[in-house]
C-alpha cells in the first residue's frame, strides 16, 4: 500500500524515501533533498511558517498584556516593562534568531512566547 505525502516540489511514497531526521513540526516545508532519497526541510518555507505560528499564538498573550496595560493605567503604575513586552511581542517575527537559523531545531527553540511553547 502506498502512502503518499505532499511536498513543496511534488509529492512521494513515504515508504520509499528516508525520514529520519525530519521534523513534523515543520510538515509544510517538507521536500525531497537532490537525489530524491530523503525528505528535508526547506529552511525557508520553515522560516516563514514559524514566523506564521508566532502571529497566530502572540494575539493571546498580546490581549493579556493589554489587559495589564489597561490595569496599570488605573492604578498608575508603571506600564515600561508592559510596554516593551508588547512591542517584543510585535517584533518576534523579524527577529534575528529565525533569520539566523540553519536547522530546524534551532528554529523551534526561539520561543518568543511568554509561558507558552509553540509545537504545532
Amino acid at each position: 500500500m502506498s502512502n503518499f505525502v505532499r511536498l513543496l516540489n511534488g509529492s512521494v511514497d513515504i515508504s520509499t524515501v528516508n525520514v529520519e531526521n525530519v521534523q513534523r513540526l515543520f510538515r509544510e516545508a517538507w521536500q525531497l533533498d537532490a537525489d530524491e532519497s530523503a525528505i528535508e526541510v526547506d529552511m525557508d518555507a520553515a522560516k516563514d511558517l514559524w514566523r506564521n505560528k508566532i502571529r497566530r499564538y502572540r494575539k493571546k498573550a498580546l490581549e493579556k498584556l493589554d489587559a495589564e496595560y489597561m490595569m496599570a493605567l488605573e492604578t498608575s503604575a508603571d506600564t515600561t516593562d508592559i510596554v516593551a513586552r508588547k512591542q517584543a511581542l510585535r517584533d518576534a517575527p523579524a527577529h534575528a534568531d529565525i533569520t539566523n537559523a540553519t536547522t530546524p531545531a534551532e528554529l523551534a527553540a526561539f520561543q518568543p512566547i511568554e509561558d507558552f511553547t509553540i509545537v504545532k
